[in-house]
């Protein structure tokens, strides 16, 4: 077991290269070749978003969405060349949305559409979907995933070999499962927030470094040390304020902070991971990579997210469950000419009231008319919060109240059962959002188990 990188896990909820959970194997970075001679082995990285630094962007923001018509529909084009049945995950979004408009323009008739729903309308989307659909007249059909995506869980940790925290996995297993039954190859709007700036937490780092201008570092820290630790969104606000710009969005794109990992870990992995030099120094990590990358903080964020998140996280979700039922996804909003275009697009271009992406969302108002297109749009997310305190609810023999007692993390010795058990407590009260925590947790337990 490689430590740091089970560290990483529980703060990122994925692995991210060149880590893997087995100590002393190594995987590829994105964007690198690995070359085996005579002489050795040599690593190459030969593409990095961004690397040659801030180019000129079209001459207005008119011929910008012009050109990402252009690169769009060379890319959906691209993508649409199949000897095999092929289709799109259409979410009722922008990207996905603005994949399907283009690929059904593209192909004609007879384009196949997919997407799924869930039983919590907070999340439910799939009636935006078919709408957009009928519009577009294509084939679409609808899945629906429940609370028992859980019992996906155990096979689902089985394919990806190694601990990983994303929820909406599970979601893709079916959606994955169900599109394979008519479709070979499916298309998808992944990549369209890391290159046009559609995250809710670029709006939040954006914010905080409005406060900032307010509350100077040296201000925040010296509250830091006088409010008490009771206060804890007081404290963790102020963290954030007294952390700069890189450390800031490091720490916004962790789960678990030092107090955390205090409270969780124990045995060898506090030893090793649980202060602030310790381990895989996540927060750090992401913060140097901001500090690497050029232009303003949202063109670092995107930049920062291409190279951890969407390389190690989005990507493998997709990949991997897919691949599962022999289903090969592509996704054109990846094509490195539309992410080196738009890592060309000035802040005003791409921010929005709704959530970013004003490139794209003006582009798809050619597509669609005013009353399909949507405001806000929630992501593709799972009601994680909702299963986990649903079961908690049912009972304590359920998967999640029993991970504090749960022989499999007690007798590795790296985890505080009290810690746990607060875990648990705490997010069945409604104090706090502990899901993806919990969740965590649950794969981990599942990934020893498969071991």
């Amino acid at each position: 077991m490689n430590l740091p990188a089970l560290d990483a896990f529980l703060r990122l909820g994925y692995i991210p290269a060149p880590l893997s959970i087995e100590d002393g194997i190594c995987k590829l970075p994105a964007g690198c070749r690995l070359s085996v001679t005579d002489q050795g082995i040599t690593k190459q990285q030969y593409w990095t978003p961004g690397a040659n630094g801030v180019a000129e962007p079209p001459e207005s923001f008119a011929a910008a969405v012009d050109r990402a018509d252009e690169l769009l529909t060379t890319a959906v084009t691209l993508r649409l060349r199949s000897d095999v049945p092929l289709g799109v995950f259409l979410s009722g979004g922008i990207d996905s949305s603005l994949v399907a408009a283009i690929a059904a323009r593209q192909a004609g008739r007879g384009v196949h559409t997919f997407s799924i729903g869930f039983d919590d309308p907070a999340f439910d989307e799939s009636a935006q979907a078919e709408r957009v659909a009928r519009h577009l007249g294509t084939e679409h059909r609808t899945f629906v995933g429940r609370g028992e995506l859980f019992d996906l869980l155990p096979d689902t940790v089985r394919h990806f070999g190694e601990p990983f925290g994303d929820a909406t996995a599970l979601a893709m297993r079916l959606l994955a499962q169900q599109t394979r039954k008519h479709v070979t190859v499916a298309l998808s709007g992944d990549g369209g927030d890391e290159a046009f700036g559609g995250y809710e937490w670029y709006g939040t780092a954006r914010r905080l470094r409005g406060i900032g201008r307010v509350v100077p570092r040296p201000l925040a820290a010296l509250g830091l040390k006088l409010v008490a630790p009771r206060f804890r969104r007081v404290r963790q606000g102020l963290s954030l304020l007294a952390a700069g710009e890189a450390g800031r969005y490091g720490a916004l794109r962790t789960f678990l902070t030092l107090e955390d990992r205090h409270a969780l870990y124990a045995g060898e992995l506090a030893q090793t991971c649980g202060n602030c030099s310790g381990g895989f120094q996540a927060g750090a990590w992401i913060a140097d990579l901001y500090e690497k990358s050029d232009g303003s903080g949202l063109r670092r964020m995107r930049i920062v997210d291409v190279q951890t998140y969407l390389a190690d996280c989005l990507m493998p979700k997709v990949d991997v469950p897919t691949m599962a039922y022999g289903l090969e996804a592509r996704a054109p909003l990846l094509d490195q000419e539309v992410v080196a275009f738009a890592l060309t697009l000035p802040d005003a271009w791409l921010e929005h009231p709704d959530g970013g992406k004003r490139v794209l969302r003006t582009l798809l108002e050619r597509y669609l008319p005013a009353s399909l297109l949507v405001q806000r749009k929630r992501g593709f997310n799972v009601p994680l919060d909702g299963w986990l305190s649903r079961q908690l609810r049912e009972g304590g023999a359920g998967p999640v109240a029993s991970l504090s007692h749960d022989a499999l993390l007690t007798e590795t010795g790296w985890f505080n059962p009290a810690g746990v058990r607060r875990l648990v407590s705490e997010h069945l009260e409604g104090r706090r959002d502990h899901s993806q925590r919990l969740y965590n947790l649950l794969v981990l337990r599942e990934w020893l188990r498969a071991c």
